[in-house]
């Protein structure tokens, strides 16, 4: 096919294509016969095998992870490649696509997956392709000539409209009527036709490239052969001459992608090349091909627009994008005869970045960037085929960081590095070619540290991928061409969050591929991970900027872009990392000096200029949540740390290394920066947070070092947790999470070490309680700024006590240093070469400023009164400092005569203040306490002393816990004899109204609220033989009661004055126990009369929900309401019920006073007996084996039909003539007021700790010991539900995940999981609804929480199934199956969830949590 006249049959054919029908339009557009189209091209449609899967998985449809088989935490196996063989016993998850943008199934990809870990249909001794011979086919031949002149005249068409976005020309001719310009108007129509062509190759190109994307999808879909064929086109190079100048070989793919953000801007295209890719990966180095393509190429991705909006003197606004860039010389004379049109008043231009859309499409395939840009080295052996992440640094320096947009492009690219060091192949390229590149000379990277000017140091400097990819992604320089777009002095809030978000991603990213490298090489402490770090550091200190402007700036916000760095923090990063290996700042700040290749002097200036950036963050941004690290945005990602850590620990760092003339740096910097925004901020915390503190410097290196293995690290983890238990001995672990995010942004995965550093879980209340050697009274004033709730309870603590020298000056410094060189100190060497750095400070600035205060304060014309005020105030908040001052000057023994002069004036103004007689007692006190710690300026250095005092205090503490025991021993006795003598108890509490607390009259009636719940417990209960008759339902009623009694009338006044509530019971006035039915209790029963019952009943029946009223209403639908039979049927269902209880749990029994309970029952069923001849119990047909039964047959006999007490113990004696103990005890709960006999449990019929044992024991059994185990076993199983679509099926909702039922063990979806558009109610709701009377307790298979419902309410519980030591919970992650098996089963909450079920509590958890009840359909 001739070149030409192929563009103008393809022209003629892209103008008609809706003209054609498939199978027409390849013959034409191929020039072939139908025959051999038939022959040729269907004919493979839906043959072969696939090499690589890449189903399209698409929203809201489901998809397996296994990340035992994959470190890629976005990887993807579709339902139809997850074979659960290859994955058993492996970390399996299910999840589901939530974006827009579809996933694509990686089975079959080596870069992902090893090849055991695939599905048969895509191991790769299995792939086969037959298209060799078919490449030199006559078809294939012009479909690769159509291929080549359509792409090549895609392009040619392209370079005609390059300089044009899609609605350029539309808005400029709106412009041009808008403002009516004569000038303007006659240049447009004078050029009008070179407009109107670039608006016709617009049209021509957007034809072409629809052609294009038809005739492949039409070749290629479900065609293997053809597909593979067609990625080997598109990457086989060409040359093309387009506008008649020769372009260099390249391929149709790179050629396309490198202009896909012009086309998809020029033509707004809705689909592009992209959605073939999948099925050109069949063809064998397709991909590799494409992510090359990508490194080549990246900076073509991102377009830069100048945005405009501009305002007319009719106050009309128009607006237009264009390309920062243009080179249509006649567009740009029409753009600045715009700009200057006399009719425009205001101009307003925005620099925007706009990313091609195919970017975020190649997240599925390029984990293998850091292969193929290795494999590009080795052939090139030069850095520039590491020219991607000088594109990227290069295009964070156009990025204005304060808009959504820059936002977007940030989190894009950090996306994107992220996936590319997942890849397993890639990060071992990496550490091998370190070895390559040393080739013999790699042993000395092994054994020695490397000197910055031996030859393996600048080789590795220079060619590493590694170290590249570390140091030239971020810019080591500020954005020169720095135009905001806001010029407003105040900084809002979206721009704000935009900027540090994008600081915290930046950083967040380094950390995690640093760790993730240095772990790849070898151990912290190794030479080849020194190494690294050095050479690093040495890139960094050579090429940081060393430029600090506080000029011509207006807003905080303009100062702080125009000095920004980003690769600040990644230095501080490694700087931190590498000074942990020292003792000794002399020593550091040596090795430091010889890795920079600087003298002293360089080094000082870039160090200082860092500092200058790091104390400028600090002080503009230090109450920004966001810089704060108090965000919840991004705690997904590891390695996070808050951006003030980082800064706080360069100034803490650099404090260190230049000892006194660094403090005095910080100092002078921190003025420098105050004095410019004419704002004053609290220097002394800053200098006492760098002097007192360690978490800051800890956060930055915590996820790298050992912990165990670093004393100095321990020791700053101590210090902060001896403060956060300072003032409370036990923390709950939602409470500890809480505080230490004021402190610290541990991630998920981290939290259990960091804890456990310093704290350990009590084995009886679960809580968290500092370690016995670490319980010392120490207080830091500094980690109880950080804290508000820690504050107010240490003031609260410190008041009490009256210690107000505490409460000024704190007690940990002094601590530390009475017991330096001991285990109980936690001074570490960092914090005491600074302290030692200011007490042999001659310059004392700071010292001098506090002192300027308060002589100006001093010396003021201002009231006395006001004066005090003041100098309470300065002293105040520079109590810690001074007293900073005074225990290192003493310590150290630096008789620095700066600080002793100056600490006399301050006691000479404190004096004062104190002579005189117009001040109150608590200003008296405060003067007093300051007197008293400057008059005090010694401290002793203890030498593993013994500690008398701290015995003398031990011993106390002993001989006062005894004291308290034996109070509590005698309290106890006394709680002991009054229980024994029930009958008094009675006696007390049914004489008064626990309400109107007036006495009982005789014939008063009385009301004792009852709790009267259905239950089908007993069915899961392997106890009482029984049959599945309806003569058994009398045993589905449980009873709960307080015995708490009341007036009627009382009680009713109570019930109808509360307002309505979603729970549908009452709750007892006196110790809100839930209750649904009133217990008629009187001194005579002939006082009692059967309407007393009507109002009984009434709040019976309002109790019921849906479930229990039908159970009600089924009794009674074949017959009018029986209030007598009701009556009857109630009373011996809570009897059966009571004596179960009795011969289940004898002690817990007789603790509530339930014999007495029970009595009255028995009592009142013998007035219904008596009076209305009621049978119900009688007529009740069941095995006489079963000793429930027949005890209530002896009840029946000789207590209700006819009163005789020595038959009934007679009976009961045969009946258990084997334990006649029991036959007694039992007779006596059922004849006497008072009980003084206890009878073990082990003797009786129905043992409820041996119940529970049964019944806990097949949980657990599923359940397993450990979370690991519980996921390999249970997680996979399917749903028990009949008519389950998932995972089938695409889902219509979002997939909530799987429960467990802990009643009867079944697995189902939360969500109803049929056809989902005719349901409401959630199979959680139906399936209590339908099997447990409404209600159940459900186990969250992935997160291991668990779900209480009593339907329609429901509430999650507090703790969950499986924890750690430190009782935290399982999170899902991208984490082996092994790292589950820290999770334990928790036995105390599995004990709590059966006394729920077995005793029905689920009313009572739901009181007890009532802001977390929920009434919705789940």
């Amino acid at each position: 096919m001739d070149i030409l006249n192929g563009e103008d049959h393809i022209l003629k054919v892209s103008n008609e294509i809706d003209k054609y029908e498939d199978e027409e339009f390849i013959l034409t557009i191929l020039n072939i016969t139908s025959q051999e189209y038939r022959n040729k091209i269907k004919k493979f449609k839906g043959y072969g095998s696939k090499k690589l899967c890449a189903n399209v998985v698409g929203k809201q449809e489901m998809f397996y992870q296994c990340f035992d088989c994959s470190i890629d935490t976005n990887h993807i196996i579709c339902k139809e490649c997850f074979i659960p063989e290859i994955h058993k016993n492996h970390a399996v998850f299910f999840e589901q696509i939530h974006s827009q943008m579809p996933g694509f199934c990686d089975c079959g990809d080596t870069m992902i997956f090893e090849a055991n870990s695939m599905c048969p249909k895509h191991q790769p001794v299995l792939i086969k392709f037959g298209n060799q011979q078919l490449y030199y086919d006559k078809i294939a031949k012009n479909y690769e000539q159509f291929l080549m002149i359509a792409f090549s005249l895609l392009q040619k068409k392209l370079s005609e409209i390059i300089d044009y976005p899609a609605d350029l020309l539309e808005n400029i001719e709106n412009i041009i009527k808008g403002l009516k310009n004569d000038t303007l108007m006659n240049y447009y129509n004078s050029e009008k036709i070179h407009f109107q062509s670039i608006q016709n190759s617009m049209n021509q190109a957007k034809l072409i490239h629809r052609l294009i994307l038809r005739c492949l999808e039409i070749i290629i879909t479900d065609n293997i052969i053809w597909g593979s064929l067609t990625g080997k086109i598109l990457r086989q190079e060409y040359k093309f001459k387009i506008n008649n100048k020769i372009i260099t070989s390249i391929s149709l793919l790179e050629l396309y992608i490198k202009n896909h953000a012009y086309l998809v801007e020029s033509l707004k295209l809705d689909q592009d090349i992209s959605t073939f890719f999948p099925v050109f990966f069949q063809e064998d180095d397709f991909r590799n091909y494409l992510n090359r393509i990508v490194i080549r190429n990246f900076k073509n991705f991102y377009l830069f627009f100048h945005s405009y909006k501009l305002k007319t003197i009719n106050n009309e606004e128009f607006k237009f994008q264009i390309y920062q860039r243009t080179n249509d010389k006649k567009l740009n004379i029409l753009i600045q005869q715009i700009l200057h049109c006399s009719q425009i008043k205001q101009i307003q231009c925005d620099n925007i970045i706009i990313s091609s859309a195919l970017m975020e499409k190649f997240y599925s395939f390029i984990q293998s960037c850091y292969v193929e840009i290795l494999k590009l080295y080795q052939k090139n052996r030069t850095p520039i085929s590491y020219k991607i992440f000088d594109d990227i640094s290069d295009l964070f320096l156009k990025i204005s960081f304060i808009n959504s947009a820059s936002l977007d492009l940030f989190y894009s690219i950090f996306y994107f590095l992220g996936l590319m060091l997942k890849c397993k192949q890639g990060l071992k390229g990496l550490v091998n070619q370190i070895q390559e590149i040393l080739s013999k000379d790699f042993h000395y990277f092994q054994s020695q540290i490397l000197s910055p000017n031996s030859p393996e140091f600048q080789k590795l400097l220079h060619q590493s991928l590694l170290i590249y990819s570390l140091t030239r992604s971020c810019p080591c320089q500020q954005n020169k061409d720095l135009t905001l777009e806001s010029q407003t002095d105040e900084m809002d809030e979206q721009s704000l969050n935009c900027l540090f978000l994008q600081l915290i991603m930046n950083l967040s990213s380094f950390r995690c591929n640093l760790k993730s490298m240095l772990l790849a090489i070898g151990h912290l402490q190794s030479y080849e991970v020194q190494n690294i770090q050095r050479i690093i550091l040495h890139y960094f200190l050579n090429n940081l900027v060393t430029t600090f402007n506080l000029n011509y700036y207006q807003s905080q916000l303009q100062l702080f872009l125009s000095n920004l760095v980003l690769s600040d923090r990644n230095f501080i990063t490694v700087l931190t990392i590498y000074i942990m290996n020292f003792s000794n700042s002399k020593e550091a700040y040596n090795d430091i000096l010889q890795i920079s290749g600087k003298d002293n002097q360089q080094l000082k200036l870039i160090m200082f200029h860092i500092l200058k950036r790091a104390i400028l963050n600090y002080y503009i941004f230090s109450d920004y949540q966001f810089y704060q690290g108090k965000q919840a945005d991004f705690d997904y990602l590891e390695g996070e740390i808050a951006l003030q850590q980082a800064d706080v620990a360069y100034i803490q760092i650099y404090a260190y290394l230049f000892q006194e003339q660094g403090i005095n740096d910080i100092i002078q910097c921190f003025q420098e920066i105050e004095s410019h925004l004419k704002q004053k901020e609290n220097l002394a915390l800053l200098i006492c947070k760098i002097a007192q503190t360690d978490n800051d410097l800890i956060q930055c290196v915590e996820s790298f070092i050992d912990k165990e293995k670093n004393v100095q690290l321990q020791k700053g983890l101590h210090k902060l947790f001896q403060t956060i238990f300072y003032s409370q001995t036990f923390y709950q672990l939602n409470e500890m999470k809480s505080i230490l995010q004021s402190f610290s942004n541990i991630n998920y995965k981290g939290f259990e070490s960091f804890t456990l550093s310093s704290c350990e879980r009590n084995q009886d209340n679960g809580q968290l309680q500092l370690k016995k050697e670490l319980k010392l009274p120490i207080y830091e004033p500094i980690y109880a700024f950080q804290n508000q709730y820690i504050k107010e309870t240490i003031s609260d603590k410190l008041q009490m006590q009256n210690d107000k020298f505490a409460e000024l000056f704190g007690s940990s410094l002094e601590f530390e240093l009475q017991n330096y060189n001991t285990d109980k100190s936690t001074l570490t060497n960092i914090r005491y070469e600074i302290l030692k750095g200011i007490s042999v400070d001659n310059q004392q600035y700071l010292l001098d400023r506090i002192l300027n205060d308060l002589e100006s304060t001093f010396q003021s014309n201002m009231e006395f009164d006001i004066i005090v005020d003041q100098l309470i105030k300065i002293l105040q908040n520079n109590a810690i400092y001074i007293n900073l001052l005074i225990l290192s000057n003493s310590f150290f023994k630096a008789s620095n005569i700066i600080i002793q002069n100056s600490l006399d004036k301050i006691y000479l103004y404190c004096q004062d203040i104190l002579s005189s007689q117009q001040i109150n007692y608590t200003q008296t006190l405060f003067f007093q306490v300051y007197c008293q710690r400057l008059e005090n300026k010694n401290i002793t250095q203890k030498l593993n002393e013994p500690d008398n005092k701290q015995q003398s205090k031990s011993q106390k503490h002993q001989q006062y816990k005894q004291q308290l025991q034996q109070q509590f021993y005698q309290m106890q006795q006394d709680f002991n004899s009054k229980i024994n003598n029930n009958q008094q108890l009675i006696e007390d509490t049914d004489e008064t109204c626990l309400l109107c607390k007036l006495p009982f009259e005789k014939e008063d009636l009385q009301y004792q609220p009852i709790l009267i719940q259905y239950t089908n417990i007993y069915q899961y209960l392997d106890i009482i033989q029984l049959q599945n008759t309806s003569e058994t339902n009398f045993l589905s009623v449980h009873i709960q009661n307080c015995n708490h009694i009341f007036h009627d009338n009382c009680l009713k006044k109570q019930i109808y004055s509360l307002n309505e509530k979603d729970l549908k019971f009452q709750q007892c006035p006196l110790c809100y126990s839930p209750y649904n039915f009133l217990f008629p209790s009187s001194y005579q029963r002939q006082n009692i009369e059967i309407q007393q019952f009507e109002f009984s009943i009434q709040v019976f029946l309002e109790s019921l929900f849906n479930s229990n009223l039908e159970i009600f209403e089924n009794k009674y639908k074949n017959e009018l309401f029986d209030i007598l039979s009701f009556l009857d049927e109630i009373l011996s269902e809570i009897l059966c019920n009571l004596t179960f209880q009795l011969l289940s749990d004898f002690e817990t029994f007789i603790k509530k006073n339930q014999h007495l309970f029970i009595q009255k029952i028995i009592d009142l069923m013998k007035w219904l007996y008596q009076n209305f001849d009621t049978n119900f119990i009688e007529n009740i047909k069941l095995s006489d084996s079963e000793i429930l039964f027949q005890i209530l047959q002896l009840i029946l006999t000789h207590l209700i039909k006819e009163y005789n007490i020595e038959s009934f113990k007679q009976k009961l004696q045969i009946l258990l003539n084997s334990n006649l103990e029991l036959a007694e005890s039992l007779f006596d709960i059922f004849t006497q007021k008072k009980i003084n006999k206890q009878i073990s449990n082990r003797l009786l019929p129905y043992n409820i700790q041996k119940i529970k044992e049964q019944f806990k024991q097949k949980r657990i059994n599923i359940l397993t010991n450990n979370f690991s185990s519980f996921l390999s076993q249970n997680y996979l199983i399917p749903c028990q539900k009949k008519k389950c679509k998932f995972p089938k099926y695409q889902l219509e909702t979002k997939f909530k995940g799987q429960y467990i039922c802990l009643i009867c063990q079944k697995k189902m979806c939360s969500e109803f999981c049929g056809k989902l558009q005719q349901q409401n109610l959630g199979n959680l709701q139906r399936h209590s609804k339908k099997r447990h009377l409404s209600k159940s307790v459900f186990l969250d298979v992935e997160k291991s929480q668990m779900i209480l419902i009593y339907s329609p309410s429901f509430t999650f519980m507090p703790n969950t199934l499986f924890i750690d030591k430190i009782g935290d919970s399982p999170i899902k992650g991208p984490y082996q199956l092994q790292y589950y098996r820290k999770f334990i089963l928790n036995l105390k909450t599995l004990d709590q969830i059966f006394e729920i079920i077995m005793e029905e509590k689920y009313l009572n958890k739901l009181i007890e949590n009532q802001d977390g009840v929920y009434i919705h359909q789940i």
